[in-house]
């Protein structure tokens, strides 16, 4: 059995995807998209005046709606991308069901190992690249480069578990962090590759804009990041389509 994932034609394919389901990415998104608005608004201008409380406030308030919100858009874009489009009538305005609980769930609990694991590395690993390139660092671009390079053991590690989360999205059950790394086993490092160059990539890109930015330029920023927030969802789920599919029928559901 050929074990190789098709990079070439997963990236090319999941690039496709904002345009090929832009209706069906709004009506799941649309939500997201107006909190993430308003939470830049806010951001850029005083809507509790003086008043900090208020402030904070819609600050707590605003970022648990993203937190829903995002996890709900993003579990819509798994089954979209997975099962394809459904009828319209279909989508809901908001659809918490036990998928998004698994899906925060698990997404929590990769981040947290992550973050555990990525202290011994930054530990080691980013004070050798401040000492060896004490004049290069000082470069953001630079910088960013470095970093991406120091975290590729971490998107090793978050791309071998991440085959979970489509899975959690999608009703397949009894799915764990194990059972995601054995299935990811013949195509480590090309999914973290396709996991891992588009996120490093845009920060790298954005590392050249100026930091002093205004609303206009936030929105606009935050956009692409959606899109390419799409596309990242779009890699996953074509990546566990495709290795999902060139299991042995009798291992698909164990």
């Amino acid at each position: 059995m050929d074990n190789k994932l098709p990079i070439k034609k997963i990236f090319l394919s999941a690039i496709s995807l904002p345009s090929l389901y832009c209706r069906q990415l709004i009506k799941i998104g649309w939500p997201l998209l107006l909190v993430g608005a308003i939470s830049i608004v806010t951001q850029h201008l005083a809507i509790g005046g003086d008043d900090s409380y208020v402030d904070e406030i819609i600050g707590v308030t605003l970022a648990i709606l993203m937190v829903v919100t995002l996890v709900m858009a993003i579990v819509g874009c798994h089954r979209l991308f997975i099962f394809g489009p459904k009828e319209e009538t279909e989508y809901k305005l908001f659809e918490w069901s036990g998928n998004e609980i698994k899906y925060a769930g698990w997404w929590i609990l990769i981040g947290f190992i992550a973050g555990i694991i990525s202290i011994p590395i930054l530990l080691v690993l980013v004070p050798f690249a401040q000492n060896g390139f004490e004049g290069l660092i000082e470069n953001q671009s630079f910088y960013y480069v470095v970093m991406g390079l120091v975290n590729i053991p971490i998107y090793y590690f978050i791309s071998r578990w991440s085959l979970v989360l489509p899975a959690s999205a999608t009703d397949t059950h009894g799915k764990s962090l194990s059972w995601s790394w054995d299935l990811s086993s013949s195509y480590a490092w090309s999914l973290t590759f396709l996991i891992g160059i588009l996120p490093f990539s845009t920060d790298l890109l954005f590392s050249l804009l100026p930091e002093d930015q205004s609303i206009i330029i936030d929105l606009i920023t935050s956009l692409i990041w959606v899109v390419i927030g799409v596309i990242e969802i779009g890699l996953l789920s074509l990546s566990y389509s495709f290795i999902k599919s060139r299991q042995p029928e009798d291992t698909v559901g164990t």
